[in-house]
Protein backbone atom coordinates (compact mmCIF):
# COMPACT_ATOMS: atom_id res chain seq x y z
CA UNK A 1 0.00 0.00 0.00
CA UNK A 2 1.08 3.57 -0.66
CA UNK A 3 1.39 5.01 2.84
CA UNK A 4 3.25 8.31 3.17
CA UNK A 5 4.38 9.95 6.41
CA UNK A 6 2.12 12.68 7.73
CA UNK A 7 2.87 15.55 7.71
CA UNK A 8 4.43 15.56 4.27
CA UNK A 9 8.11 16.50 3.93
CA UNK A 10 8.79 19.97 2.55
CA UNK A 11 9.83 18.69 -0.88
CA UNK A 12 6.54 16.83 -1.37
CA UNK A 13 3.38 18.85 -2.08
CA UNK A 14 1.05 15.84 -2.17
CA UNK A 15 0.87 12.14 -1.33
CA UNK A 16 2.19 9.66 -3.87
CA UNK A 17 3.18 6.01 -4.08
CA UNK A 18 6.21 5.96 -6.44
CA UNK A 19 8.08 8.93 -7.95
CA UNK A 20 10.50 8.54 -10.89
CA UNK A 21 12.59 11.64 -11.57
CA UNK A 22 15.46 12.04 -14.08
CA UNK A 23 15.77 8.34 -14.90
CA UNK A 24 16.57 6.47 -18.11
CA UNK A 25 15.89 3.01 -19.44
CA UNK A 26 13.42 1.71 -16.93
CA UNK A 27 10.37 -0.44 -16.67
CA UNK A 28 8.31 -0.01 -13.53
CA UNK A 29 6.15 -3.09 -13.32
CA UNK A 30 4.00 -5.39 -11.20
CA UNK A 31 3.41 -3.11 -8.19
CA UNK A 32 0.15 -2.92 -6.24
CA UNK A 33 -0.67 0.57 -4.95
CA UNK A 34 -3.72 1.48 -2.88
CA UNK A 35 -4.30 4.94 -1.43
CA UNK A 36 -5.15 5.05 2.25
CA UNK A 37 -5.31 8.84 2.64
CA UNK A 38 -8.48 10.88 3.02
CA UNK A 39 -10.43 11.63 -0.14
CA UNK A 40 -9.95 15.35 0.50
CA UNK A 41 -6.17 14.98 0.08
CA UNK A 42 -4.46 14.88 -3.32
CA UNK A 43 -2.85 11.48 -3.91
CA UNK A 44 -1.11 9.99 -6.95
CA UNK A 45 -0.14 6.37 -7.52
CA UNK A 46 2.86 6.77 -9.84
CA UNK A 47 4.55 9.98 -11.04
CA UNK A 48 7.14 10.01 -13.83
CA UNK A 49 9.01 13.28 -14.42
CA UNK A 50 11.68 14.32 -16.94
CA UNK A 51 12.93 10.93 -18.07
CA UNK A 52 13.59 11.64 -21.77
CA UNK A 53 13.95 7.97 -22.63
CA UNK A 54 13.05 6.06 -25.76
CA UNK A 55 11.33 3.01 -24.36
CA UNK A 56 10.47 3.78 -20.72
CA UNK A 57 7.37 1.94 -19.51
CA UNK A 58 5.06 1.95 -16.54
CA UNK A 59 3.75 -1.56 -16.97
CA UNK A 60 1.10 -3.75 -15.39
CA UNK A 61 0.73 -2.03 -12.04
CA UNK A 62 -2.53 -2.19 -10.08
CA UNK A 63 -3.53 1.26 -8.80
CA UNK A 64 -6.67 1.93 -6.74
CA UNK A 65 -8.37 4.81 -4.95
CA UNK A 66 -6.01 7.68 -5.89
CA UNK A 67 -6.87 11.17 -7.04
CA UNK A 68 -4.76 10.30 -10.10
CA UNK A 69 -3.44 6.82 -10.79
CA UNK A 70 -0.68 7.79 -13.24
CA UNK A 71 0.96 11.14 -13.98
CA UNK A 72 3.52 12.23 -16.57
CA UNK A 73 5.28 15.53 -15.90
CA UNK A 74 8.00 17.32 -17.87
CA UNK A 75 10.17 15.90 -20.64
CA UNK A 76 9.09 12.28 -21.01
CA UNK A 77 9.06 12.08 -24.79
CA UNK A 78 11.96 11.39 -27.11
CA UNK A 79 13.60 14.62 -28.29
CA UNK A 80 13.94 13.35 -31.88
CA UNK A 81 10.58 11.67 -32.33
CA UNK A 82 7.68 12.75 -30.12
CA UNK A 83 5.77 9.55 -30.85
CA UNK A 84 8.31 7.78 -28.68
CA UNK A 85 9.04 8.01 -24.97
CA UNK A 86 7.16 7.15 -21.81
CA UNK A 87 4.33 4.64 -22.31
CA UNK A 88 1.65 3.61 -19.84
CA UNK A 89 0.89 -0.01 -20.75
CA UNK A 90 -1.31 -2.74 -19.27
CA UNK A 91 -1.88 -0.99 -15.94
CA UNK A 92 -4.99 -2.01 -13.99
CA UNK A 93 -6.53 1.25 -12.78
CA UNK A 94 -9.40 1.17 -10.31
CA UNK A 95 -9.91 -2.56 -10.11
CA UNK A 96 -11.41 -2.39 -6.59
CA UNK A 97 -11.89 1.37 -6.05
CA UNK A 98 -12.08 3.91 -8.84
CA UNK A 99 -9.44 6.63 -9.19
CA UNK A 100 -10.47 10.22 -9.86
CA UNK A 101 -8.35 10.18 -13.05
CA UNK A 102 -6.51 7.15 -14.38
CA UNK A 103 -3.93 8.81 -16.67
CA UNK A 104 -3.05 12.51 -16.41
CA UNK A 105 -0.29 14.24 -18.36
CA UNK A 106 0.75 17.86 -18.78
CA UNK A 107 2.36 19.69 -21.69
CA UNK A 108 3.67 17.01 -24.06
CA UNK A 109 4.65 14.82 -21.15
CA UNK A 110 4.49 11.29 -22.58
CA UNK A 111 4.96 9.64 -25.96
CA UNK A 112 2.25 10.96 -28.25
CA UNK A 113 1.58 7.44 -29.54
CA UNK A 114 0.68 5.34 -26.49
CA UNK A 115 1.24 1.66 -27.18
CA UNK A 116 3.72 2.34 -29.99
CA UNK A 117 6.36 0.15 -28.36
CA UNK A 118 4.06 -2.40 -26.74
CA UNK A 119 4.86 -5.15 -29.21
CA UNK A 120 3.64 -6.44 -32.55
CA UNK A 121 0.04 -5.41 -31.82
CA UNK A 122 0.97 -1.86 -30.71
CA UNK A 123 -1.49 -1.86 -27.82
CA UNK A 124 -1.47 0.16 -24.61
CA UNK A 125 -4.30 -1.92 -23.12
CA UNK A 126 -4.61 -0.23 -19.74
CA UNK A 127 -7.71 -1.20 -17.78
CA UNK A 128 -9.66 1.85 -16.64
CA UNK A 129 -11.77 2.70 -13.59
CA UNK A 130 -15.55 2.73 -13.85
CA UNK A 131 -17.42 5.50 -15.68
CA UNK A 132 -17.21 7.81 -12.65
CA UNK A 133 -13.52 8.47 -13.44
CA UNK A 134 -11.74 10.57 -16.05
CA UNK A 135 -9.87 7.91 -17.95
CA UNK A 136 -7.29 10.04 -19.86
CA UNK A 137 -6.67 13.72 -19.16
CA UNK A 138 -4.17 15.12 -21.68
CA UNK A 139 -3.43 18.64 -20.51
CA UNK A 140 -0.97 19.48 -23.28
CA UNK A 141 -1.28 20.72 -26.83
CA UNK A 142 0.12 17.52 -28.40
CA UNK A 143 -2.50 15.07 -29.61
CA UNK A 144 -2.20 11.65 -27.95
CA UNK A 145 -2.97 8.57 -30.05
CA UNK A 146 -4.12 5.88 -27.63
CA UNK A 147 -4.04 2.33 -29.04
CA UNK A 148 -6.19 -0.39 -27.51
CA UNK A 149 -7.72 -3.72 -28.47
CA UNK A 150 -11.18 -5.29 -28.54
CA UNK A 151 -13.10 -7.61 -26.27
CA UNK A 152 -12.61 -6.04 -22.83
CA UNK A 153 -14.78 -3.07 -21.94
CA UNK A 154 -12.45 -1.91 -19.17
CA UNK A 155 -9.73 -1.44 -21.83
CA UNK A 156 -11.87 1.10 -23.70
CA UNK A 157 -11.42 4.74 -22.59
CA UNK A 158 -14.80 6.45 -22.53
CA UNK A 159 -13.97 9.64 -20.61
CA UNK A 160 -11.08 11.59 -22.11
CA UNK A 161 -10.08 15.11 -23.15
CA UNK A 162 -10.57 16.33 -26.75
CA UNK A 163 -6.88 16.04 -27.70
CA UNK A 164 -6.89 12.28 -27.03
CA UNK A 165 -7.66 10.05 -30.03
CA UNK A 166 -8.53 6.49 -28.95
CA UNK A 167 -7.62 4.06 -31.72
CA UNK A 168 -9.12 0.59 -31.52
CA UNK A 169 -7.06 -2.07 -33.25
CA UNK A 170 -8.34 -5.43 -34.36
CA UNK A 171 -6.41 -7.50 -31.83
CA UNK A 172 -8.33 -8.70 -28.80
CA UNK A 173 -7.54 -7.80 -25.21
CA UNK A 174 -6.89 -10.70 -22.91
CA UNK A 175 -5.24 -9.02 -19.95
CA UNK A 176 -3.38 -12.10 -18.71
CA UNK A 177 -2.22 -13.23 -22.16
CA UNK A 178 -1.49 -9.85 -23.78
CA UNK A 179 0.07 -8.42 -20.62
CA UNK A 180 2.46 -11.05 -19.24
CA UNK A 181 4.58 -10.34 -16.16
CA UNK A 182 7.65 -8.22 -16.95
CA UNK A 183 7.80 -8.83 -20.72
CA UNK A 184 11.19 -7.14 -21.07
CA UNK A 185 13.00 -9.87 -19.13
CA UNK A 186 10.41 -12.59 -19.67
CA UNK A 187 11.83 -15.25 -21.95
CA UNK A 188 15.43 -13.98 -22.01
CA UNK A 189 16.41 -17.54 -21.15
CA UNK A 190 19.10 -18.10 -23.76
CA UNK A 191 21.16 -14.94 -23.50
CA UNK A 192 23.11 -15.89 -26.62
CA UNK A 193 19.92 -15.70 -28.68
CA UNK A 194 19.09 -12.33 -27.13
CA UNK A 195 22.57 -11.00 -27.92
CA UNK A 196 22.34 -12.23 -31.51
CA UNK A 197 18.98 -10.52 -31.87
CA UNK A 198 20.46 -7.24 -30.60
CA UNK A 199 23.49 -7.53 -32.89
CA UNK A 200 21.26 -8.23 -35.90
CA UNK A 201 19.08 -5.23 -35.11
CA UNK A 202 22.13 -2.99 -34.72
CA UNK A 203 23.43 -4.15 -38.10
CA UNK A 204 20.03 -3.40 -39.68
CA UNK A 205 20.04 0.04 -38.04
CA UNK A 206 23.51 0.77 -39.42
CA UNK A 207 22.43 -0.28 -42.92
CA UNK A 208 19.25 1.79 -42.79
CA UNK A 209 21.11 4.83 -41.50
CA UNK A 210 23.61 4.40 -44.34
CA UNK A 211 20.75 4.29 -46.84
CA UNK A 212 19.25 7.41 -45.25
CA UNK A 213 22.59 9.21 -45.63
CA UNK A 214 22.74 8.22 -49.30
CA UNK A 215 19.23 9.47 -50.01
CA UNK A 216 19.23 12.80 -48.14
CA UNK A 217 20.35 15.49 -50.62
CA UNK A 218 21.48 12.67 -52.92
CA UNK A 219 24.18 11.90 -50.36
CA UNK A 220 25.88 15.26 -50.89
CA UNK A 221 24.45 18.03 -48.75
CA UNK A 222 27.43 20.40 -49.31
CA UNK A 223 27.08 20.16 -53.12
CA UNK A 224 23.38 20.99 -53.01
CA UNK A 225 24.09 23.76 -50.54
CA UNK A 226 26.64 25.20 -52.98
CA UNK A 227 24.14 24.99 -55.84
CA UNK A 228 21.66 26.96 -53.74
CA UNK A 229 24.22 29.51 -52.60
CA UNK A 230 25.54 30.31 -56.09
CA UNK A 231 22.17 30.35 -57.86
CA UNK A 232 21.47 33.95 -58.91
CA UNK A 233 19.32 33.94 -62.06
CA UNK A 234 16.21 32.30 -63.43
CA UNK A 235 18.14 29.60 -65.32
CA UNK A 236 19.94 28.59 -62.13
CA UNK A 237 16.61 28.63 -60.27
CA UNK A 238 15.04 26.31 -62.82
CA UNK A 239 17.93 23.86 -62.58
CA UNK A 240 17.78 24.01 -58.79
CA UNK A 241 14.03 23.38 -58.86
CA UNK A 242 14.43 20.30 -61.05
CA UNK A 243 17.25 18.99 -58.83
CA UNK A 244 15.32 19.45 -55.57
CA UNK A 245 12.09 17.99 -56.92
CA UNK A 246 14.06 15.02 -58.22
CA UNK A 247 15.43 14.11 -54.81
CA UNK A 248 12.24 14.91 -52.86
CA UNK A 249 11.18 13.91 -50.21
CA UNK A 250 14.82 13.59 -49.13
CA UNK A 251 15.83 17.26 -49.15
CA UNK A 252 17.60 18.13 -45.89
CA UNK A 253 16.31 20.64 -43.38
CA UNK A 254 19.27 22.97 -43.86
CA UNK A 255 18.79 23.12 -47.63
CA UNK A 256 15.04 23.68 -47.35
CA UNK A 257 15.96 26.68 -45.20
CA UNK A 258 18.68 27.73 -47.63
CA UNK A 259 16.36 27.80 -50.65
CA UNK A 260 13.76 29.71 -48.64
CA UNK A 261 16.36 32.41 -48.01
CA UNK A 262 16.71 33.16 -51.76
CA UNK A 263 14.55 36.29 -51.88
CA UNK A 264 13.77 36.15 -55.62
CA UNK A 265 13.29 32.38 -55.92
CA UNK A 266 9.86 31.96 -57.55
CA UNK A 267 7.12 31.49 -54.96
CA UNK A 268 5.33 28.74 -56.89
CA UNK A 269 8.58 26.78 -57.25
CA UNK A 270 9.28 27.19 -53.53
CA UNK A 271 5.75 26.07 -52.70
CA UNK A 272 6.09 22.94 -54.86
CA UNK A 273 9.43 22.00 -53.28
CA UNK A 274 7.97 22.30 -49.78
CA UNK A 275 4.85 20.32 -50.67
CA UNK A 276 7.06 17.59 -52.18
CA UNK A 277 8.98 17.48 -48.86
CA UNK A 278 6.18 17.36 -46.24
CA UNK A 279 8.68 17.32 -43.36
CA UNK A 280 9.26 21.00 -44.18
CA UNK A 281 6.02 22.03 -42.46
CA UNK A 282 6.79 19.82 -39.46
CA UNK A 283 10.23 21.33 -38.83
CA UNK A 284 10.16 24.54 -36.75
CA UNK A 285 13.36 25.81 -38.38
CA UNK A 286 11.91 25.53 -41.90
CA UNK A 287 8.51 26.85 -40.89
CA UNK A 288 10.07 29.90 -39.22
CA UNK A 289 12.06 30.60 -42.38
CA UNK A 290 8.90 30.36 -44.48
CA UNK A 291 6.81 32.55 -42.20
CA UNK A 292 9.53 35.21 -41.89
CA UNK A 293 10.61 35.18 -45.52
CA UNK A 294 11.14 38.48 -47.31
CA UNK A 295 9.31 39.11 -49.51
CA UNK A 296 6.47 37.48 -47.63
CA UNK A 297 4.81 34.37 -49.02
CA UNK A 298 1.09 34.45 -49.68
CA UNK A 299 -1.21 32.92 -47.10
CA UNK A 300 -2.40 30.44 -49.73
CA UNK A 301 1.17 29.19 -50.23
CA UNK A 302 1.69 28.81 -46.49
CA UNK A 303 -1.66 27.00 -46.16
CA UNK A 304 -0.75 24.61 -48.99
CA UNK A 305 2.56 23.78 -47.31
CA UNK A 306 1.02 23.36 -43.86
CA UNK A 307 -1.69 21.04 -45.17
CA UNK A 308 1.00 18.52 -46.12
CA UNK A 309 2.05 18.02 -42.48
CA UNK A 310 0.15 14.74 -42.23
CA UNK A 311 1.51 13.28 -45.47
CA UNK A 312 3.62 10.15 -44.92
CA UNK A 313 6.48 9.72 -47.38
CA UNK A 314 9.16 7.13 -48.07
CA UNK A 315 11.51 9.24 -45.95
CA UNK A 316 9.07 9.05 -43.02
CA UNK A 317 8.74 5.28 -43.45
CA UNK A 318 12.53 4.79 -43.48
CA UNK A 319 12.95 7.01 -40.41
CA UNK A 320 10.10 5.13 -38.74
CA UNK A 321 11.83 1.82 -39.43
CA UNK A 322 15.07 3.14 -37.91
CA UNK A 323 13.20 4.41 -34.84
CA UNK A 324 11.36 1.14 -34.36
CA UNK A 325 14.56 -0.89 -34.69
CA UNK A 326 16.38 1.37 -32.23
CA UNK A 327 13.53 1.07 -29.75
CA UNK A 328 13.46 -2.70 -30.02
CA UNK A 329 17.22 -2.93 -29.65
CA UNK A 330 17.10 -0.57 -26.67
CA UNK A 331 14.35 -2.57 -24.98
CA UNK A 332 16.12 -5.88 -25.62
CA UNK A 333 19.31 -4.53 -24.04
CA UNK A 334 17.39 -3.31 -21.00
CA UNK A 335 15.87 -6.76 -20.65
CA UNK A 336 19.23 -8.46 -20.97
CA UNK A 337 20.79 -6.19 -18.36
CA UNK A 338 17.85 -6.79 -16.03
CA UNK A 339 18.30 -10.53 -16.56
CA UNK A 340 21.99 -10.24 -15.61
CA UNK A 341 21.01 -8.21 -12.55
CA UNK A 342 18.55 -10.92 -11.50
CA UNK A 343 21.32 -13.49 -11.91
CA UNK A 344 23.51 -11.38 -9.61
CA UNK A 345 20.73 -11.35 -7.03
CA UNK A 346 20.64 -15.13 -7.21
CA UNK A 347 24.35 -15.44 -6.38
CA UNK A 348 25.76 -15.48 -9.91
CA UNK A 349 28.44 -12.85 -10.60
CA UNK A 350 27.46 -11.30 -13.95
CA UNK A 351 29.18 -7.96 -13.46
CA UNK A 352 31.59 -8.63 -16.33
CA UNK A 353 28.72 -9.32 -18.74
CA UNK A 354 26.89 -6.19 -17.59
CA UNK A 355 29.99 -4.03 -18.15
CA UNK A 356 30.64 -5.58 -21.55
CA UNK A 357 27.12 -4.84 -22.74
CA UNK A 358 27.02 -1.32 -21.34
CA UNK A 359 30.29 -0.65 -23.19
CA UNK A 360 28.84 -2.15 -26.37
CA UNK A 361 25.98 0.38 -26.55
CA UNK A 362 26.76 3.74 -28.15
CA UNK A 363 23.97 5.59 -26.29
CA UNK A 364 25.43 7.84 -23.60
CA UNK A 365 22.91 6.86 -20.94
CA UNK A 366 24.07 3.24 -21.03
CA UNK A 367 27.65 4.43 -20.54
CA UNK A 368 26.66 6.40 -17.45
CA UNK A 369 25.55 3.10 -15.93
CA UNK A 370 29.03 1.71 -16.67
CA UNK A 371 30.67 4.72 -15.01
CA UNK A 372 28.45 4.25 -11.95
CA UNK A 373 29.55 0.62 -11.68
CA UNK A 374 33.23 1.54 -11.66
CA UNK A 375 32.66 4.26 -9.07
CA UNK A 376 30.77 1.78 -6.86
CA UNK A 377 33.72 -0.64 -7.12
CA UNK A 378 36.21 2.08 -6.23
CA UNK A 379 37.87 1.88 -9.66
CA UNK A 380 38.00 5.65 -10.08
CA UNK A 381 40.65 5.70 -12.80
CA UNK A 382 38.53 3.49 -15.06
CA UNK A 383 35.43 5.54 -14.24
CA UNK A 384 37.28 8.69 -15.36
CA UNK A 385 38.48 6.97 -18.53
CA UNK A 386 34.94 5.88 -19.43
CA UNK A 387 33.62 9.38 -18.71
CA UNK A 388 36.18 10.86 -21.11
CA UNK A 389 35.38 8.21 -23.76
CA UNK A 390 31.71 9.19 -23.96
CA UNK A 391 32.55 12.23 -26.11
CA UNK A 392 34.17 10.16 -28.88
CA UNK A 393 32.38 6.82 -28.61
CA UNK A 394 28.72 7.80 -28.12
CA UNK A 395 26.17 9.15 -30.58
CA UNK A 396 24.82 12.35 -29.01
CA UNK A 397 22.49 15.10 -30.19
CA UNK A 398 22.43 18.63 -28.81
CA UNK A 399 20.44 17.66 -25.70
CA UNK A 400 22.76 14.76 -24.85
CA UNK A 401 25.85 16.90 -25.36
CA UNK A 402 24.53 19.53 -22.94
CA UNK A 403 23.62 16.80 -20.48
CA UNK A 404 27.10 15.28 -20.85
CA UNK A 405 28.74 18.64 -20.13
CA UNK A 406 26.69 18.93 -16.92
CA UNK A 407 27.36 15.32 -15.91
CA UNK A 408 31.12 15.80 -16.35
CA UNK A 409 30.96 18.38 -13.57
CA UNK A 410 28.97 16.10 -11.26
CA UNK A 411 31.05 12.98 -11.97
CA UNK A 412 34.35 14.83 -11.58
CA UNK A 413 33.27 16.13 -8.17
CA UNK A 414 32.37 12.58 -7.09
CA UNK A 415 35.50 10.94 -8.47
CA UNK A 416 37.96 13.52 -7.11
CA UNK A 417 36.33 13.52 -3.68
CA UNK A 418 36.30 9.74 -3.38
CA UNK A 419 39.88 9.43 -4.66
CA UNK A 420 40.97 11.80 -1.89
CA UNK A 421 39.02 9.96 0.79
CA UNK A 422 36.37 12.67 1.12
CA UNK A 423 32.88 11.43 1.89
CA UNK A 424 30.18 12.60 -0.51
CA UNK A 425 28.29 14.25 2.36
CA UNK A 426 31.35 16.37 3.22
CA UNK A 427 32.08 18.15 -0.06
CA UNK A 428 34.11 21.36 -0.29
CA UNK A 429 32.38 24.76 -0.64
CA UNK A 430 33.62 25.09 -4.23
CA UNK A 431 32.01 21.76 -5.08
CA UNK A 432 28.72 22.85 -3.50
CA UNK A 433 28.76 26.01 -5.63
CA UNK A 434 29.43 24.00 -8.78
CA UNK A 435 26.55 21.63 -7.98
CA UNK A 436 24.22 24.55 -7.35
CA UNK A 437 25.14 25.87 -10.78
CA UNK A 438 24.29 22.49 -12.35
CA UNK A 439 20.88 22.52 -10.63
CA UNK A 440 20.21 26.04 -11.92
CA UNK A 441 21.62 25.70 -15.42
CA UNK A 442 22.29 22.01 -16.12
CA UNK A 443 20.50 19.54 -18.33
CA UNK A 444 18.85 16.14 -17.95
CA UNK A 445 19.89 13.57 -15.37
CA UNK A 446 22.77 15.77 -14.20
CA UNK A 447 20.26 18.02 -12.44
CA UNK A 448 18.83 15.17 -10.41
CA UNK A 449 22.28 13.84 -9.49
CA UNK A 450 23.44 17.31 -8.40
CA UNK A 451 20.34 17.74 -6.24
CA UNK A 452 20.98 14.44 -4.52
CA UNK A 453 24.54 15.45 -3.66
CA UNK A 454 23.34 18.81 -2.34
CA UNK A 455 20.77 17.06 -0.15
CA UNK A 456 23.51 14.76 1.19
CA UNK A 457 25.42 17.89 2.18
CA UNK A 458 22.55 19.35 4.19
CA UNK A 459 21.00 21.65 1.59
CA UNK A 460 17.37 22.54 2.26
CA UNK A 461 14.62 23.55 -0.14
CA UNK A 462 16.71 22.28 -3.06
CA UNK A 463 13.72 20.79 -4.77
CA UNK A 464 9.98 20.39 -4.68
CA UNK A 465 8.62 17.28 -6.38
CA UNK A 466 5.91 18.54 -8.76
CA UNK A 467 2.48 16.96 -8.63
CA UNK A 468 -0.11 17.84 -11.27
CA UNK A 469 -3.27 19.20 -9.70
CA UNK A 470 -1.77 20.66 -6.55
CA UNK A 471 -2.79 24.24 -5.85
CA UNK A 472 0.63 25.87 -6.09
CA UNK A 473 0.06 28.74 -8.53
CA UNK A 474 -1.35 29.81 -11.88
CA UNK A 475 -1.75 26.37 -13.44
CA UNK A 476 -0.88 22.92 -12.22
CA UNK A 477 2.19 22.29 -14.35
CA UNK A 478 3.50 25.87 -14.37
CA UNK A 479 3.21 26.27 -10.64
CA UNK A 480 4.58 22.82 -9.91
CA UNK A 481 7.88 23.65 -11.59
CA UNK A 482 8.03 27.36 -10.74
CA UNK A 483 9.99 26.75 -7.56
CA UNK A 484 12.69 24.95 -9.53
CA UNK A 485 13.46 27.87 -11.84
CA UNK A 486 16.45 30.04 -11.09
CA UNK A 487 15.65 33.63 -10.13
CA UNK A 488 17.33 34.70 -13.37
CA UNK A 489 16.56 31.96 -15.92
CA UNK A 490 19.62 30.87 -17.88
CA UNK A 491 18.54 27.57 -19.36
CA UNK A 492 16.51 26.31 -22.26
CA UNK A 493 18.06 28.30 -25.18
CA UNK A 494 19.91 26.76 -28.10
CA UNK A 495 21.52 28.56 -31.03
CA UNK A 496 21.84 26.39 -34.13
CA UNK A 497 23.66 26.19 -36.47
CA UNK A 498 26.59 27.91 -34.82
CA UNK A 499 28.85 28.88 -36.57
CA UNK A 500 26.09 30.33 -38.72
CA UNK A 501 26.28 29.76 -42.46
CA UNK A 502 25.80 32.83 -44.62
CA UNK A 503 22.32 34.14 -44.14
CA UNK A 504 20.81 32.84 -40.92
CA UNK A 505 20.85 30.86 -37.73
CA UNK A 506 17.99 29.83 -35.45
CA UNK A 507 17.48 30.49 -31.75
CA UNK A 508 15.30 27.82 -30.13
CA UNK A 509 14.05 27.53 -26.58
CA UNK A 510 11.42 25.95 -24.37
CA UNK A 511 9.62 28.94 -22.86
CA UNK A 512 8.38 26.89 -19.93
CA UNK A 513 11.62 25.14 -19.02
CA UNK A 514 13.46 28.47 -19.40
CA UNK A 515 11.13 30.05 -16.81
CA UNK A 516 9.84 32.75 -19.18
CA UNK A 517 6.76 34.84 -18.51
CA UNK A 518 4.43 34.16 -21.41
CA UNK A 519 2.86 37.63 -21.47
CA UNK A 520 6.14 39.56 -21.73
CA UNK A 521 8.05 40.01 -25.01
CA UNK A 522 11.65 38.91 -25.53
CA UNK A 523 14.32 41.24 -26.87
CA UNK A 524 17.22 39.65 -28.76
CA UNK A 525 20.26 41.94 -29.02
CA UNK A 526 23.27 41.18 -31.21
CA UNK A 527 26.51 43.10 -30.56
CA UNK A 528 29.98 42.91 -32.03
CA UNK A 529 33.05 42.20 -29.91
CA UNK A 530 33.45 45.93 -29.19
CA UNK A 531 29.93 46.00 -27.73
CA UNK A 532 28.36 47.92 -30.61
CA UNK A 533 24.67 47.05 -31.08
CA UNK A 534 24.24 45.49 -34.53
CA UNK A 535 20.62 44.37 -34.40
CA UNK A 536 17.61 43.97 -32.10
CA UNK A 537 14.75 41.52 -32.69
CA UNK A 538 11.50 41.41 -30.72
CA UNK A 539 9.56 38.22 -29.99
CA UNK A 540 6.10 39.26 -28.82
CA UNK A 541 5.04 35.73 -27.86
CA UNK A 542 7.75 33.74 -26.00
CA UNK A 543 5.69 30.56 -26.42
CA UNK A 544 6.54 30.46 -30.13
CA UNK A 545 9.88 28.91 -29.00
CA UNK A 546 11.83 29.79 -32.16
CA UNK A 547 13.27 32.90 -33.77
CA UNK A 548 15.18 33.05 -37.04
CA UNK A 549 18.28 35.24 -36.66
CA UNK A 550 19.19 36.85 -40.02
CA UNK A 551 22.93 37.34 -40.45
CA UNK A 552 23.03 38.66 -44.02
CA UNK A 553 25.66 41.39 -44.31
CA UNK A 554 27.46 40.41 -41.11
CA UNK A 555 31.23 40.39 -41.42
CA UNK A 556 32.78 37.02 -40.53
CA UNK A 557 33.63 36.90 -36.86
CA UNK A 558 32.22 36.47 -33.37
CA UNK A 559 29.19 38.34 -32.02
CA UNK A 560 27.40 38.31 -28.67
CA UNK A 561 23.70 37.43 -28.71
CA UNK A 562 21.75 38.34 -25.56
CA UNK A 563 18.14 37.47 -24.79
CA UNK A 564 16.29 39.79 -22.44
CA UNK A 565 12.86 39.74 -20.83
CA UNK A 566 11.57 42.59 -18.69
CA UNK A 567 14.95 44.33 -19.20
CA UNK A 568 16.83 41.43 -17.59
CA UNK A 569 19.40 39.33 -19.47
CA UNK A 570 18.35 35.68 -19.31
CA UNK A 571 20.61 33.99 -21.87
CA UNK A 572 23.85 34.93 -23.62
CA UNK A 573 25.52 33.16 -26.54
CA UNK A 574 28.59 33.62 -28.68
CA UNK A 575 27.43 33.68 -32.30
CA UNK A 576 30.06 32.85 -34.91
CA UNK A 577 29.41 34.00 -38.48
CA UNK A 578 31.39 32.29 -41.21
Amino acid sequence: PAIIADPLPTFQPAYYGIYFDYSYNFQLSDNVLTSTVAASETSVGIVVKDNCGESDRVYKNTIDNFTDALQGIGANMNIYDQRLGLNFICNNCGESNANGTDIKVGQGDVATNQGFIAGPNNLANNLFSDESAMHINNGGSMTMIYNYGTGNQRAVPINYTPNVVPQQLASGVNYNENCPPNPITNGVGNEGDRLNEIYTLEEDITNNKGLWQQLVDNGSTPNLEADIFFADNQTDYQDLYVEMMGIAPYVSIENLVNVTEISDFPELALRNIMVANPHSAREPEVWEALVNREPALSQQTLDDIEQEKQTITAKDVLEGDINAQELQSNALSIGLLEYYADENMNGENRSAEIKTHLKYRDEAHFRYGLIDMYIAEGNYGQAQAELNAVASECDMGDFQQEEYASLQIVYNIQIVALQNGIRLNQLEATDITALENVVANGMGTAVGRARNLLLLNGATDVYTEPILGTALGKTAIESALAGNRPATPKTGFNLYPNPAPKGHTLLQWNWFEAGLEEEKALKIHIRDVQGKLISTLTVDNPKRNTQLIPTQGYAPGVYMLTVEQDDKAISTHKLAVE
